[in-house]
């Protein structure tokens, strides 16, 4: 089977991409299938497609599985080692398969479906809040809200005493605009490249993900939504080739538009005036350390103490740590799964020790110069990666106070910019450069793999 074979294949797996971003969690009768079959036609892809996994992605290759051997070497016998390696080894692995086997049609396609289904997911959530406080009838179908299982989660009190009250929800595919939500607000600050969707579906996304975002009370979502712009900036001004960021007339439009639109969501919305205080306090607790500017409420004391339990546990294996799966003796997050903990990066310290925080470290450089090497070798689709990268940041962020990621289903965002990156450098070597698409010479060629090295 050539290349040009594989299109109905290529959809079945952005139709499946579509369902993961959907359900990221819940039914695991068809999300562990859907994830199966998607591995199998990555796998598929590389052998009949020969797709390759460019050179300066091997060392984050092997980073990837040297920390998973790690933290399964220094635990293989802990109760909730077959998590780790889910987590931390399988995951993984599918997702370098995925991140190999696409191609520019696969991830323009994997664009628009993310932004069709933040669309849903974001509209969904707002109009469900909407109908559970009374400011519109039940609009819903039960059986929708059924899937997602949707409830609202309780109210918390505010930041500070005139701030108003912002409520909860608990809603199986809000995890995805975690992801989603930075990266369509970011992409209202780029151009459109040949990878990104048209601007009013980018539009529509960003407004969507903002009122979902608004409605369902979440602070670590709030603040990625809030600090996107300045994410996208960073992350353009890193990859940009003279270091410039500045904003087109075009762009700064586009996020005028995002940001008149982000006020309106914020006047209309219930509470949500007070999740976004919420977000910006918390974020202002945490880097000042002044208790008093973060929300008091329970699951705030709740990660204080585990983050303390962590650490302790931790100081008694420093270099290895305690394995994947590993728990705490006499203190537990859940009962069904005591090696989980809300404080990942707190747990992954505690699990791998030193030695597992070097190899993330080391990881995240060499995926930063993978990508930086992508951008060079094809800077048109360098807004692509700025969105994507926008997107990553955001889950990582979220991250620290949420275990988004250790559910295989939400790596997705970890891996998109991998993908790109990879796509990046695999075809600059490959693509006509010159007037009327001639093909490169050997001098064009040199020049490409010298891009392409850095």
């Amino acid at each position: 089977m050539t290349a040009r074979g594989l299109g109905p294949w290529r959809w079945a797996a952005v139709v499946l991409f579509g369902y993961v971003l959907a359900r990221p969690v819940s039914s695991n009768q068809v999300l562990v299938p859907v994830l199966a079959l998607m591995g199998a036609l990555a796998a598929g892809a590389i052998v009949l497609a020969r797709r390759q996994l460019a050179g300066p992605l091997l060392p984050v290759l092997l980073t990837t599985f040297a920390f998973g051997l790690t933290g399964l070497a220094a635990g293989p016998t802990n109760p909730g080692v077959f998590s780790g390696v889910l987590v931390f080894v399988a995951a993984p692995l599918l997702w370098w398969m995925v991140a190999t086997a696409v191609d520019e049609r696969m991830l323009r396609a994997a664009f628009t479906v993310a932004a069709l289904v933040t669309i849903w997911l974001g509209g969904t959530i707002a109009v469900f809040v909407a109908q559970s406080t009374g400011g519109l009838p039940d609009v819903l179908p039960s059986w929708v809200l059924d899937q997602y299982g949707a409830a609202i989660g309780g109210e918390y009190g505010a930041v500070r005493a005139d701030s108003s009250d912002y409520t909860q929800i608990r809603f199986y595919g809000l995890t995805t605009l975690v992801a989603t939500g930075p990266m369509w607000v970011a992409s209202l600050v780029v151009p459109r490249d040949p990878l990104l969707p048209p601007q009013w579906l980018r539009v529509v996304a960003a407004v969507a993900a903002t009122a979902g975002t608004l409605a369902a009370g979440r602070r670590a979502l709030a603040l990625v939504l809030i600090v996107s712009p300045l994410l996208a900036w960073a992350v353009k001004a890193v990859l940009s080739r003279s270091g410039e960021a500045r904003l087109s007339r075009r762009q700064r439009r586009g996020l005028g538009v995002g940001a008149v639109t982000t006020v309106v969501l914020l006047y209309l919305t219930p509470g949500a005036s007070g999740i976004v205080t919420a977000a910006v306090g918390g974020l202002a607790g945490y880097v000042t350390g002044d208790d008093d500017a973060a929300t008091s409420s329970p699951d705030d004391v709740l990660r204080t103490y585990q983050a303390d339990r962590l650490l302790d546990a931790w100081s008694s294996q420093p270099v290895f740590g305690h394995g994947f799966g590993a728990v705490l003796n006499d203190f537990s997050r859940s009962v069904e799964e005591p090696w989980r903990w809300e404080l990942q990066y707190h747990a992954l310290l505690f699990w791998t020790g030193l030695v597992g925080v070097l190899l993330v470290v080391a990881g995240a450089a060499l995926t930063l110069n993978a990508v930086v090497r992508g951008a060079r070798a094809r800077p048109d689709l360098v807004p692509s990666m700025v969105v994507a990268c926008t997107a990553a940041a955001g889950m990582l962020i979220a991250n620290a106070t949420n275990p988004y990621l250790q559910a295989p289903a939400r790596v997705w965002s970890i891996f998109l910019p991998v993908a790109i990156a990879n796509v990046m450098l695999i075809s600059a070597a490959r693509r006509p450069d010159g007037p009327g698409g001639r093909s490169p010479t050997a001098r064009d060629r040199v020049r490409l793999r010298a891009q392409a090295r850095g």
